[in-house]
């Protein structure tokens, strides 16, 4: 099996559609590690899941898939009228659309790979997510710029109006520390341009 699966997936999170989940998947990326050593030592390597990051992939999936917006969706058997092999090819391209599982035809021909759940995978998914996530956060990260902030002299800015999901109020070290924990480079590479 190859890494193609795992990439098509996270090649999803492109569309607005998904712009959702961009603010999620580096918080899963991060519940991922210590949920995969417990699994690793309670389970072990297994025919699926080959590794910890196996483990890790099959999380952040497991989160991501069901939340990715379907474009084809599933097909109503009244709008069919009885045409059965038109509405399994329906059926087929709805199921088919956001699941981790592959699948053969009844004659054994590939119809869609599945995910293999093992570090090469991971990795490729990590590398493909991780560059829409960042772009989007340095979207929101030009976007605060604009935000007004009240200063005050005894403690750091606060946001003067809500904003993103943080009420008017929230401290800036609040907000560089939610940028922090999500942009892969950090807040510094953020501020300054540069990796940490």
């Amino acid at each position: 099996m190859s890494t193609k699966r795992a990439t098509d997936l996270a090649e999803k999170l492109r569309y607005k559609e998904n712009e959702r989940l961009l603010e999620k998947l580096p918080i899963w990326i991060t519940e991922s590690e210590p949920w995969a050593r417990k699994m690793i030592d309670q389970y072990g390597p297994n025919g699926a899941q080959k590794d910890v990051d196996g483990y890790r992939l099959l999380y952040v999936l497991n989160h991501l898939c069901p939340s990715l917006y379907h474009f084809h969706r599933q097909p109503d058997p009244k709008r069919f009228m009885g045409d059965m092999d038109g509405y399994n090819a329906a059926a087929q391209k709805h199921f088919l659309e956001n699941t981790q599982a592959g699948l053969l035809d009844s004659d054994g021909t590939l119809i869609q790979e599945g995910v293999c759940y093992d570090a090469e995978s991971f990795n490729a998914f990590l590398a493909v997510a991780r560059s829409y996530c960042d772009k989007y956060l340095e979207q929101l990260w030009h976007e605060l710029a604009d935000v007004p902030f009240d200063d005050h002299p005894e403690s750091d800015m606060t946001l003067a109006e809500p904003w993103h999901g943080f009420p008017a109020g929230t401290e800036r070290g609040d907000i560089w520390h939610w940028f922090d924990d999500r942009y892969s480079g950090g807040v510094v590479s953020l501020l300054y341009g540069r990796s940490n």
